[in-house]
């Protein structure tokens, strides 16, 4: 029973999770090219969003992760300057 416990346990991916959080938002105010580090955090968090997925015990959070769209985008992440220093007109 204390392995099953274990193996539904998502507290380790929460606590990674927020790291990879804060991880991002760090970068986010940083200067300078960030896009391959913007990448690499949105495939950690898409990492662990599916693994808290795939423990979960309860369907509200099965539901919610099945929805998750970080790891279907179109890699805005690779170039956030060009959407950032974009000229109108």
């Amino acid at each position: 029973m204390a392995v099953f416990a274990d193996k539904c346990s998502i507290d380790e991916e929460l606590v990674r999770l927020e790291s990879h959080l804060n991880q991002l938002r760090t970068t986010l105010t940083a200067q300078g090219s960030i896009g391959k580090k913007l990448d690499f955090i949105l495939q950690e968090v898409n990492r662990e969003i599916n693994t808290i997925g795939s423990k979960a015990n309860d369907i509200m959070t099965t539901n919610l992760v099945s929805g998750n769209e970080v790891g279907s985008r179109e890699d805005p992440g690779a170039n956030p300057e060009s959407c950032i220093n974009r000229k109108e007109g």
